[in-house]
């Protein structure tokens, strides 16, 4: 990590400053012009000759290019002491923005202000600073050449990746992949890729994560860093594992050790530390060293014991460890400890989910409070102004006066409407979100009922079925964090939910058609809003039918997305009856409502829902959702 971050200095710096001044001196005789100043601007000067640059520029208080020494002096302090750095960072940007002539050839020298700036705040963990810092460097390589634009947008990537914005953080890897200089590099194109390949995993797309993954390897193989090989064969070892393909993740595993054996793991790189622990366990076990297994298995559950709240490579660690502590208890023939654990990794699945769900509510609660907050201080900013030019009009006619409040009137009512719509859009936004947390609980507690009967049954498919309701459960919870998601992928997560019930729960037979002439990845709906009525379906509807059935037809129906669902159930009057009986009100119907009432009142449009019985027998639900291009 730390070399990865000196390296990307040095780069930035000589992108930057592509020529070397050998024979710079300073003579106190000497008359400098700004000709001079700006030739050496366009140099790469080291320490000794930046302060020399320094004695020309006091050497004449008409001479400009301070923005250039200060963006040099914070480059050099950069690896020693951060906050020097930040120190001259800023200056060089508050002197530019405070000069009364702004020069292209000063502002360039903001560009590495501002990535030096980002990669500090990154390093604090300060995603967001980091963010803004690293937007600002990408808006000014627009009006400016700079060479290694890529490491400004593989920056950008890996802080949409460490705050959850998965979908952001690919679009910004592949735009870092189409930067041919920077991908002339073998260390960024490497990473880029392999990187490229996690993020496909997380969102459930295995075919993309795996050609990813080769691709990387391949270019590995041909180039002289060899520094991902490990992670990168750990990562196909996984997807093996999950695949239950133990053969190949076998191979995986012992080509991933022996390369951490040659390379060593840093001191700070946790994540292989524990991958390469893991393993060593999972040989282990395979090699009838079973004891030493559960040996290496308990000391990363010691270590992730101490931690309060795990992020998701945490959580991929403590997933792998508590699968293979089930497996060598239950190689050694101790099925009571055995079902313990499963039961310990279902429960941490469960906190997870609520601990997405908690970090959801936090970020948009803090972002609607940092919104309101600079909204005060720009209003009051802005009354400032107001203020100063009144006192400077008093000194010409009255009328003038009566211009500039007519205008502060208007332009406050102007911005008093623009903020009432801005927190409308908002509120309405906070509650679409609240009201999607509230179907994930729903969901997992029919999932936990399920992993619970499957494990007092002591059913040898609990460990399947865990794991294949884990991969559900990453991509609903990447769904649900969205506003809106591509028909694709909410097609995907409603087929795997389908296959994952019919598989486990009751055999039934399932279809989803989707009108041909609708293009998935580009129509966007707001997701989980039709899985529950699939849910009810399978419940309350073909629960107690033979020869089960259940068919989903999505199509366009004028303004909105139409989508029907059918089965060949008890019927929806009988579902009523029972519920009366049993007392039962739906929770997730009376949710979908809410939503759908939001809905209807954001986009004008008529979102409905409809439940009869079918012509024959079963239940017919007509689902009526607004839907947009994202072109």
């Amino acid at each position: 990590m730390k070399l990865s971050l000196f390296f990307l200095s040095f780069l930035i710096f000589t992108g930057v400053f592509s020529q070397v001044n050998d024979t710079l001196v300073f003579n106190s005789k000497e008359t400098y012009t700004q000709e001079f100043v700006d030739s050496l601007i366009a140099q790469r000067l080291n320490p000794y000759k930046i302060e020399i640059y320094k004695k020309i520029l006091e050497s004449d208080n008409s001479l400009m290019g301070w923005p250039r020494y200060y963006a040099g002096k914070g480059n050099f302090v950069f690896s020693k002491d951060q906050d020097s750095c930040l120190y001259y960072m800023n200056k060089a940007i508050i002197l530019y923005e405070n000069s009364d002539i702004k020069r292209a050839i000063d502002e360039k020298s903001l560009i590495q202000a501002y990535i030096h700036k980002a990669i500090i705040y990154h390093r604090r963990k300060e995603f967001l600073t980091s963010t803004n810092n690293y937007r600002k460097a990408l808006d000014l390589t627009k009006v400016h050449t700079y060479t290694w634009k890529g490491f400004i947008l593989s920056g950008l990537a890996k802080n949409h990746l460490e705050i959850g914005n998965d979908s952001l953080a690919l679009d910004y890897f592949k735009l870092a992949a189409k930067d041919s200089m920077y991908m002339t590099l073998d260390q960024p194109a490497i990473v880029t890729h392999t990187r490229i390949a996690n993020i496909y995993l997380r969102l459930g797309e295995k075919e993309k994560a795996l050609a990813g993954f080769n691709y990387a390897l391949e270019l590995s193989k041909e180039k002289t860093f060899k520094g991902n090989m490990p992670g990168i064969h750990g990562k196909l070892g996984k997807i093996a594992y999950e695949d239950f393909d133990m053969q190949l993740a076998e191979t995986h595993f012992k080509k991933s050790i022996t390369y951490y054996d040659e390379q060593g793991i840093g001191d700070d790189d946790l994540n292989g530390k524990w991958l390469y622990k893991g393993m060593t366990a999972f040989m282990n076990i395979r090699n009838n060293n079973i004891d030493e297994g559960i040996r290496e298995l308990n000391e990363i559950v010691h270590h992730f014991d101490a931690i309060e709240n795990y992020n998701r490579d945490e959580l991929e660690h403590v997933e792998f460890t508590y699968i293979e502590l089930a497996e060598a208890y239950s190689r050694l023939g101790n099925y009571d400890q055995a079902r313990k654990i499963r039961q310990q990794h279902v429960k941490i699945l469960n906190d997870f989910t609520l601990q997405i769900m908690e970090q959801d509510m936090q970020e948009l609660e803090i972002s609607y409070q940092t919104k309101e907050k600079d909204a005060s201080i720009k209003r009051l900013e802005e009354s400032k102004k107001q203020q100063d030019i009144i006192i400077d009009q008093q000194r010409y006619i009255t009328i003038g006066i009566i211009v500039l409040l007519i205008l502060g009137i208007i332009s406050g009512l102007i911005f008093w409407r623009s903020r009432k719509i801005k927190n409308q859009y908002e509120k309405e936004n906070l509650e679409q979100r609240l009201l999607r947390s509230q179907m994930n609980p729903h969901f997992i507690s029919n999932a936990l009922n399920v992993i619970c009967g499957m494990v007092e049954k002591k059913s040898e498919n609990t460990i399947s079925y865990v794991k294949k309701l884990s991969d559900l459960f990453r991509l609903i919870l990447n769904n649900s964090r969205e506003e809106f998601v591509s028909l694709e992928d909410e097609v995907v997560a409603l087929k795997n939910y389908l296959d994952l019930q019919s598989n486990f729960s009751k055999k039934f037979y399932f279809k989803i058609n989707v009108q041909d002439d609708l293009d998935g990845e580009v129509i966007i709906i707001p997701p989980m809003l039709i899985q529950p009525f699939v849910e009810n379906a399978i419940i309350h509807g073909i629960n107690a039918a033979e020869n089960g059935k259940i068919d989903i037809e999505i199509s366009k129906n004028n303004e909105l997305l139409e989508c029907i669902i059918t089965d060949n159930g008890i019927g929806y009057s009988e579902t009523i009856k029972i519920k009366k009986k049993l007392s039962k009100e739906s929770i997730s119907g009376n949710i979908v409502a809410e939503r759908l009432s939001i809905l209807k009142k954001k986009f004008k449009v008529n979102t409905r829902f409809t439940v009869k019985d079918g012509e024959k027998s079963g239940t017919r639900i007509e689902l009526y959702l607004p839907y947009v291009l994202d072109l």
